[in-house]
């Protein structure tokens, strides 16, 4: 009934995305690609082999013409290429006319590869304000304060250092993650059935969010609101979280869990961070224009 509930309400979003009215899958825009002036890639690990049966979808090799090839906030995930799939991606990136990325980490990579400039541009879900964004959310029933758990892996590990931290501040903790046990962290409230408008609400209004996921940090960074992220050792993508947190100067809200307890995130001062923030969104937008413009 739960996962009904919130199947549901991720249609309802995607109906009211504006989306073009035709579609494609992958063997369709290989063999009968759409006839568009630009063609953009990104963003979210689009580059990274291990994800995608595809990836030379993302690369763009279907587009035959001479559009405008695009690559916006482009995401490899991943520390090296293989050798036998160098030139695969080194031919395909070759062809872009303009090329971004969002992380650091894969710049140097492409970079190496191609010996191409590559920009570096915030996240898509960035170019929109925390305002912009707020305005796509609903009400949700929650505490006055509370720490908030998004968590990808759903690993008890992250469930026992949000606990804690929620027993810290004297809050209950919430988490949208419905495989966890109520009976063994009393107190804990799972809100499942939860959307994507739902996740906005709870992840905004969060005194601290406790996370694993690169879109939680991103949404808590843009929100405003305190978060730690609890990487693990053995996990290769962590370079995507720890570059973002980085970029804006908050490496002591990263934490690799190597079997220590993490302390609370000292506060952030979001005065600086969303200035800086401001000053990449407009940066990012005005070369997508260029990209799309020359």
């Amino acid at each position: 009934m739960r996962n009904q509930q919130r199947r549901e309400r991720f249609a309802t979003f995607w109906e009211e995305m504006p989306f073009s009215s035709d579609a494609f899958d992958a063997e369709q825009i290989k063999f009968n690609p759409p006839a568009y002036d630009a063609f953009i890639a990104g963003s979210d690990q689009v580059w990274n082999y291990r994800l995608s049966q595809n990836v030379d979808i993302f690369l763009l090799s279907f587009v035959k013409s001479s559009a405008r090839r695009i690559a916006y906030a482009a995401s490899l995930g991943v520390r090296r290429i293989p050798l036998h799939l160098r030139r695969l991606y080194r031919q395909g990136i070759e062809r872009f006319h303009h090329l971004s990325m969002r992380e650091t980490a894969g710049i140097r990579v492409i970079e190496k590869l191609t010996h191409r400039k590559v920009q570096h541009v915030v996240d898509p879900t960035l170019l929109m304000t925390a305002d912009e964004w707020r305005r796509e959310s609903v009400p949700v029933e929650a505490p006055a304060s509370y720490v908030l758990l998004y968590s990808l892996s759903a690993s008890k590990t992250i469930l026992g250092h949000a606990y804690r931290l929620a027993g810290e501040l004297g809050v209950p903790l919430v988490t949208i993650c419905p495989r966890y046990d109520e009976e063994e962290y009393p107190g804990t409230l799972i809100r499942d059935g939860v959307g994507p408008r739902e996740f906005l609400t709870l992840l905004a209004g969060a005194r601290l969010l406790v996370t694993d996921s690169f879109h939680g940090t991103v949404f808590a960074l843009n929100f405003g609101v305190n978060f730690l992220v609890i990487a693990y050792s053995h996990w290769e993508y962590n370079n995507r979280i720890e570059g973002l947190c980085a970029e804006y100067g908050l490496q002591d809200h990263y934490y690799e869990d190597r079997g220590t307890q993490p302390t609370m995130p000292p506060e952030i001062d979001y005065d600086r961070v969303h200035a800086l923030l401001a000053e990449k969104r407009v940066q990012s937008l005005a070369w997508l224009r260029r990209s799309l413009e020359n």
